[in-house]
């Protein structure tokens, strides 16, 4: 309380001493997971752009901001507990609530997980870890994040008590330095978790049910009850929050890669989501992940942290740039390099005066293998999961709409399936070359085929061959992105290599795509068109089932050069030739269109959620994604056949 006093008697005393025009300003009481997550300082700039608007935030407990809001001391408050939140509305306090943003809760706890939490169940979870008496750091300073633990410990039917439960009664950020401290479990906002870095231990152990679901929603006080409160600024500051604008700006802030917030409004909300969930109990998603277990006189689990540190160590030559990238201090980063190298009875690293630190052959040679496990793997084993996962929830509930997507493998779709996790929608994907996945659309083995078309003569031939696959009763094409696919070298591009041509070079080795993948055909098209010999290309028959594998062997100088997406030259800090563009598109039977399976799908990509997913990736664009078309024609905007029907 002396905090929120101390606060509130300093902008009191600015509005006395500020200039002429400084009253452009509104105060915010938010919740201290939209500060401590980084989102603000990304968003404020932009809002202050757009409105003119000064925005000083207040970051405490949703509690906290809620009665901030009731004495008059803010103009806009902006928090995680419906219930609060309807209270606060129901008592006159405030105007209405918009429904602005969503993430998720999860529960972390230490890597040994003593207890036993680890699942998708947190009901489950909260009950081992009171029966282990574990330690467990609580907020316990009425936020909206301990309103909620609140809720799931009566769900367990739990009153949490004892030496083993520790109230912090501070914010999420500390909150999860008391658990790294002690090795406790702790229940926390998963923007907060991603941008935390003093994890020591701490990991994910309990996501995906789907009351861990986190909505956020903003209001403006009410000028009824406080004739003080700036109506016109605070309202135009939530416009601009609702807006496309706004909704853009908080699905472009990310955190190495990962998206923290996910905004959902739509005119008219009133933040009760419909979710594409069964109501018997949590949607089941499988997580299958590689172990390795390295025997060198004795055995070990690796521990594939150490590969994320090689990588960066690898392009930045800083173990302070590695250690930051991975999460953790810079000591934990060296204690973990000098672990394992007293465990292989060899050097990874080496440290040099004015030059860093590099790595050994050793080193390169363990990168290179984490990498393309990482990169052969991730697919198969998605595959893997997503059939266990569909199995399991299909004897749960007969009502889930649930998509079976087939797809060739692309970092948009991987992103648009963990958005429909965090959204709740049931997207079963398989990853299939283009031509297999329309061959099991054609077959009714799935739902949805995805497949890419380059632009140009070589994109005619193709839509000759896909339309060949595609179903014969009928067929409508949703648009999903446009990408760049070209050639994928080394850094600085050190043999020049510029053209398709240049991979008949004797001095040149390549990696290539599986057959029936996309872009093998895609590839396959342009050494015909050019007339080139496939016996003079070194390492044509080497191949990989990714883009993202293609790079890692081309990281790894295991190659010199393969054809790809940008994006996974991006994801290697590897150098690429552009070559040409491409659409990837979304097939889906004619008469499925409308059905509520399909619409949850279109859903997500018409969100400014996916917009944003697709702005972090290189080379991508989704100007038109959701869009549906009856023929390649009319998706491209050429001119149809005589007869042939158009839909948008």
């Amino acid at each position: 309380m002396r905090f929120l006093l101390a606060v509130w008697v300093a902008s009191l005393t600015a509005a006395f001493v500020s200039p002429a025009g400084a009253q452009d300003f509104i105060t915010v009481a938010s919740t201290t997971s939209t500060e401590q997550s980084g989102l603000f300082k990304h968003l404020l700039p932009e809002a202050r752009k757009a409105t003119g608007t000064e925005v000083r935030v207040v970051a405490v407990g949703t509690g906290q901001a809620l009665d901030m809001g009731r004495r008059g001391d803010a103009d806009v408050v902006f928090v995680h507990d419906r219930v609060a939140e309807e209270k606060f509305l129901s008592e006159g306090f405030g105007v209405k609530r918009y429904p602005v943003m969503y993430n998720d809760f999860v529960i972390v706890g230490p890597k040994s997980d003593p207890a036993g939490a680890k699942g998708g169940d947190v009901v489950a979870a909260l009950k081992r870890i009171a029966a282990a008496r574990a330690p467990f750091a609580s907020r316990a300073d009425k936020s909206g994040t301990h309103a909620a633990e609140m809720r799931y410990w009566k769900m367990a039917g739990i009153e949490p008590k004892g030496a083993w439960y520790r109230q912090t009664g501070s914010g999420m950020g500390p909150t999860l330095n008391t658990a790294a401290g002690m090795d406790a479990y702790a229940l926390a906002d998963r923007g907060t978790w991603l941008s935390f870095r003093n994890r020591a231990d701490l990991v994910i152990l309990v996501e995906g049910d789907k009351r861990l679901f986190n909505q956020y929603g903003v209001m403006l006080v009410n000028p009824a009850r406080h004739p003080h409160v700036k109506r016109e600024l605070g309202q135009r500051f939530i416009d601009w929050l609702v807006s496309p604008a706004g909704q853009e700006a908080i699905a472009a802030y990310r955190i190495d890669g990962q998206q923290l917030f996910f905004p959902d409004y739509s005119p008219g909300a009133d933040g009760r989501r419909g979710r594409a969930v069964s109501d018997n109990g949590p949607m089941i998603h499988i997580d299958i992940r590689p172990l390795w277990r390295i025997r060198a006189g004795e055995e070990r689990e690796f521990e594939f942290q150490l590969i994320e540190i090689l990588a960066e160590l690898d392009a930045t030559a800083k173990l302070t740039a590695a250690a930051g990238r991975a999460g953790i201090s810079y000591r934990h980063a060296w204690n973990l390099i000098e672990d394992w190298q007293r465990f292989f009875g060899a050097s990874l690293v080496v440290k040099a005066r004015g030059r860093g630190t590099s790595l050994t052959p050793l080193g390169k040679r363990l990168l290179l293998a984490g990498r393309r496990a990482q990169a052969r793997l991730a697919p198969e084993l998605a595959n893997l999961a997503s059939e266990f996962a569909s199995a399991l929830n299909a004897s749960l509930s007969e009502s889930l709409p649930t998509v079976v997507m087939h797809a060739s493998h692309d970092f948009a779709i991987a992103g648009l399936h963990e958005m429909s996790r965090s959204r709740g929608i049931a997207l079963e994907l398989q990853y299939k070359g283009s031509f297999d996945a329309l061959a099991s659309l054609r077959r009714g083995e799935c739902d949805v085929a995805g497949f890419h078309v380059p632009d140009g003569a070589l994109g005619t031939l193709m839509r000759r061959r896909f339309a060949e696959c595609l179903p014969p009763d009928g067929y409508r094409l949703i648009s999903f992105a446009t990408r760049v696919q070209g050639l994928i070298v080394r850094p600085g591009n050190p043999k020049a290599i510029g053209t398709v041509a240049d991979l008949c070079r004797p001095d040149v080795r390549m990696v290539n795509r599986q057959r029936g993948s996309g872009t093998r055909a895609l590839l396959e098209f342009m050494i015909s068109s050019q007339s080139l010999d496939r016996s003079r290309m070194h390492g044509y028959d080497n191949e990989e089932t990714t883009h993202a594998a293609v790079a890692a062997l081309i990281a790894g100088h295991q190659a010199d050069a393969g054809f790809g997406v940008q994006a996974a030259a991006a994801q290697y800090r590897l150098d690429f030739v552009p070559v040409c563009d491409e659409r990837y598109y979304l097939a889906c039977r004619a008469g499925d269109i409308e059905s509520p399976a399909i619409a949850s799908l279109m859903s997500m990509l018409r969100s400014p959620g996916f917009l944003g997913l697709i702005a972090t990736l290189a080379g991508y664009r989704a100007a038109d994604a959701g869009r549906v078309s009856a023929s390649f024609e009319a998706a491209e905007g050429r001119a149809q056949p005589s007869g042939a029907p158009a839909v948008s």
